[in-house]
Parts: structure tokens; sequence; C-alpha cells
């Protein structure tokens, strides 16, 4: 921790490579004595390479000296996060283009949250309207943005060469909007990895394909929207055509019909690793983890585990990983250790389940591994245990990624 003013701060700032800017130290324009020995210390800062500043232009209205020092000084900055797009900071932005990670957190920026987005979108826009790699990042190489709506097919202009983004609470309110484009038209022809919402995708329209795909619940408690779980299981299944993942990740209702799970296993012909986490219904609306019934009854798993089983059928993946939130107790394994096996052994592509509990608590989840194989017609079950069964988990769920991706 490099303190401002404290001994030798200044002298120490040439070692400094990660800075964090509290908000109160970014938005407090009363200490302009902090923020001068700031400009000092980020003047002097030539290997700082990663920066977080949660509200950066009025940081850098308070202190404008650095905005240059930044461009000027600290040559080696490659990965920037901040928590605005006011005037200030997409100036800045437009600055620095050897970036390889940028991050908007506009979570605590609710109320001005369109505002916000409306601004990027239009400096997004004159940049895809720029010929050439002159106006954008052609490095950016990771992107997160939280709370952020704007059409996915600006982003790619503006970050053509991004391969891992994360994204979330993205969707569109006020949008009547729609960029008209086609797969042609948009610059992500493929990410390694994305980590989103299904609304997110569908309103904004990531139509990239996508090696390894995590979907957490569109709903949240702290960011309330009209959302029913029939909506959610629809932007789910337009989010697996649209990506098309090889590894796919994602929460469901226990309450889906096996017409989902049954529309879910067709709109993944290249699926090789499956993981489900079933959960209560309101929880995927409304984002309720912790409050109220979080968690699962015995019958309640039952019937959302045939369910499921069931509407795998067509299933291609070879692994499949379900969890489910449920209690436990000690007593409770010999319940559960091979109470599903038939329902699993019944999706014929699976050479590899796991099943796992989460009871809501702090600890691993308790956790058993089956083999499948077919001999002579018959299918045939093995309990994996301990270590071999992590090592062989890790090697069979990790499919070889071909030379063309």
């Amino acid at each position: 921790m490099l303190a401002l003013g404290g001994p030798n701060s200044e002298s120490r700032c040439i070692h400094l490579r990660i800075l964090k800017l509290p908000g109160p130290l970014a938005c407090d324009s009363k200490r302009p004595l902090a923020l001068s020995r700031l400009a000092t210390v980020l003047f002097k800062a030539v290997n700082l390479h990663t920066l977080e500043v949660s509200d950066m232009s009025i940081l850098l209205k308070t202190e404008p000296r650095i905005s240059n020092i930044l461009v000027q000084s600290c040559r080696r900055l490659v990965r920037l996060s901040i928590g605005d797009t006011d005037g200030p900071s997409l100036r800045l932005l437009r600055q620095l283009p050897h970036l390889i990670s940028f991050s908007i957190n506009l979570s605590s920026r609710r109320d001005q949250r369109h505002a916000s987005s409306c601004r990027l979108k239009q400096m997004l826009k004159s940049i895809s309207a720029s010929p050439g790699l002159s106006h954008c990042w052609p490095e950016v190489e990771e992107l997160k943005l939280i709370g952020v709506s704007v059409p996915a097919v600006y982003l790619t202009k503006a970050f053509p060469n991004v391969r891992r983004l994360f994204w979330r609470f993205g969707r569109s309110f006020h949008h009547t909007e729609h960029a008209a484009m086609d797969r042609e038209g948009f610059s992500w022809k493929y990410l390694d990895y994305l980590y989103s919402d299904a609304m997110t995708i569908c309103t904004q329209e990531i139509i990239s394909h996508v090696w390894r795909l995590e979907l957490r619940q569109s709903g949240s408690a702290e960011r309330p929207f009209p959302l029913t779980a029939e909506m959610e299981e629809h932007a789910l299944l337009s989010s697996f055509r649209l990506a098309c993942p090889v590894q796919l990740c994602f929460v469901a209702p226990a309450s889906a019909p096996v017409s989902f799970f049954e529309k879910t296993a067709a709109a993944l012909p290249i699926l090789a690793s499956l993981t489900i986490s079933l959960v209560p219904e309101k929880y995927v609306v409304n984002g309720l983890y912790k409050q109220g019934n979080a968690l699962l009854s015995r019958d309640e798993v039952d019937s959302a585990m045939r369910t499921l089983c069931s509407g795998l059928k067509g299933l291609k993946a070879v692994c499949l990983c379900i969890s489910v939130r449920t209690g436990f107790k000690p007593d409770d394994e010999q319940y559960f250790s091979h109470r599903y096996v038939d329902l699993l052994a019944s999706i014929s592509s699976v050479r590899l389940a796991k099943f796992c509990i989460n009871d809501g608590g702090q600890k691993d989840c308790r956790t058993w591994r089956y083999g499948f194989v077919d001999i002579g017609g018959i299918r045939r079950m093995a309990s994996i245990k301990g270590r071999d069964g992590r090592i062989w988990w890790a090697s069979v769920a990790r499919p070889v990624r071909p030379d063309t991706c």
C-alpha cells in the first residue's frame, strides 16, 4: 500500500504497478493537496500498468494535470477500469490506444446509467463510422462492462480483437434503435470466453461464437426489472443459439418444463461440456439468492432431476455437471450418492457426470462423480472418488481446442 504523503511515497512510486483509487478520494474536491500529491506520484509511476478509478471524470476535473500525466508518463498503462462515461473519462480513453484490458462499472450509478450509456454509445458510433484502426483500441483483448447498455456491434468496431468479454446487467430499457447487422458485419467472429446474462446477450445482440459461455441469472434484487421465468427461458435458448458454445454453464429455474431442456439440447450442436445450476425460480427472476426460501426441497430436486434428464436425452455433451441448492446433512450421503445415477445414465452421450449439492453455506459443495461406458450394448457405471475423480473430470471436461479457432 502506498499512502499519499507517507514517508518516501514519491521515491517509491517508480515501483508502483497497480493503483486502485477508492471513491472518496476521487470524488472529494475539497482535498486539492492530496490530489496534487497523487499527480506527483503518477508522474513518477513510469511502471504503472493497472489503474482503477471509481469516478475518473471527477478526478480529472479536480486535478486536470492527471490526464496528461497518464498519457505522457504512464506509458506502460495497459489495464484501465473506470466508473463513469462522462466527457473527461472518454477523452482520456481516446488517448490510450494501447490498452489490453478495459472496464466500465456503472453499478454505483444506477440513476445515471441510461445517460452514461448514451454518451458511450455516441462515442462508439463515431468510431464505427471512421475507417481503419486509428480511432479504436485494437490491442484490447479483455473487456468488462457492468450496467452498460450499448448495442454490441458498436463495441466490436471500437474493440475489434476482444477475446474475453464480461458483460452483466446490460439489458436495454430505452433502446428503440437496433443496428442493422449480421454475422458478416460483426467484428467478434469468435470469443474465448463470455461471462454474461441471457437478457444482455439478446437485447444487445452479441452474435459471436463462443468457446466457453457462463451465464448468470438476468434478474437482480439490486437491479429490478420486469422478468418472468418464461422470459428468462426464452432468452437463454436464444443465447445458446447465438453463441453455439463448446462449454456452457448456466443457471436454470428448477421449475423449468421438459420442453425447455429438449430445446436446450437441440440448440447446442457442438457442446462438449455442460454445467447446470438448478435454483428456485425467484432467484432466477429476482436474484433473491439469500432471501427467503432459497433452497429446494427434496421433492423439488427429485422432480427437477427427472424433468432435466428426460429433456436432455438428445444432448451432445460428453460431460454433464448438475448442481442443486438444497439442504444437506451428514446422513444424507447414502440418500444422494446413487439416487440419480439411472437418470444420468439415460443421457447416452454423457461419459462423465457430476452431481453437486450446495446448501447455501460458504463451504465447498458436496460432490459425486460417475463414469459411464457402453459395453456390449449395456451401459456400465463406475463411481469415481477423490483425487482420481477430479483429475478425470479436468481432463475430459476441457476438450482440445482446434487449431482453426
